[in-house]
């Protein structure tokens, strides 16, 4: 009985799934190592072209006089061993049922990468995860739910807190001249000397509580300031001074306008 060695022009790929090149093929007695074991085959169906072992492959096909060959052998069964150009098994097997034809495993979606797969041979696949491709549920992430119930909410019932709960500083004291930074708002400042404000440090709605740490008279004076820096009450605009120990308030109307008023302004 004639039977073909796997499909016409069958092709062989390596342990990385490049078509292999410069490779080896024995073809052996079914049951047994085909190295070790040769059984005679032919590359023509009718037995008469006896093929020379081990059979060299290019491109990845069983090579005959420069071109791809298809195998036969007078057997019901055979066994199979491939190597690399370097020798290196590829695959064997020791009669048909083991034969399969070489597999690429390929991942498709969040997850790409692919890898040929040979019988009877390990194959490593690298896989890379597309960068925001998914999303994961909370309860996915390690102790990422109890992380956020840690959190305390901005709405809704008031949060009660346990054990030290440290707020930002909102008070600076001041020992020399100072103008008012984009930090200072909202905040109180405590100090001996001069305060200037510039415009475009403040917005809408934002206050600045200067407080006069002395007994002397200090000046709220308008630096930069491109609207007006008006006395609170009044339409009266430009530098403000406050008496000793006396406090004042600094109100931005907008960026170029502020109100200033308070105990002791003038």
């Amino acid at each position: 009985m004639t039977i073909s060695v796997l499909p016409a022009y069958p092709s062989y790929r390596d342990l990385t799934g490049a078509p292999l090149d410069n490779g080896y093929i024995y073809i052996g007695t079914a049951g047994s190592d085909a190295q070790s074991n040769p059984l005679t085959a032919y590359w023509d169906k009718a037995l008469t072209i006896p093929v020379t072992q081990p059979i060299r492959t290019t491109n990845g096909y069983p090579s005959y006089v420069g071109s791809p060959g298809t195998m036969y052998v007078n057997a019901t069964d055979f066994s199979i061993t491939v190597r690399d150009k370097t020798g290196t098994l590829v695959y064997s097997a020791q009669n048909t049922t083991q034969i399969v034809a070489t597999a690429t495993l390929q991942l498709l979606g969040d997850v790409t990468g692919s890898v040929a797969i040979a019988a009877g041979s390990t194959a490593q696949l690298s896989a890379t995860v597309v960068d925001g491709s998914h999303n994961h549920i909370i309860s996915n992430v390690t102790g990422l739910q109890t992380a956020l119930d840690d959190k305390a909410s901005l709405t809704g019932t008031p949060t009660t807190f346990t054990g030290t709960v440290v707020a930002p500083a909102v008070n600076t004291t001041k020992s020399a001249p100072h103008t008012l930074a984009g930090g200072d708002m909202n905040t109180t400042i405590t100090t001996d000397s001069d305060v200037t404000v510039n415009t475009g440090v403040g917005s809408a709605g934002d206050v600045v509580i200067v407080a006069n740490n002395s007994g002397s008279a200090i000046n709220v004076t308008a630096g930069t300031i491109t609207g007006d820096m008006r006395l609170a009450g009044t339409a009266t605009t430009g530098s403000r001074a406050i008496a000793q120990y006396g406090v004042a308030f600094i109100f931005y109307i907008d960026a170029d306008n502020v109100l200033v008023g308070g105990a002791g302004v003038t």
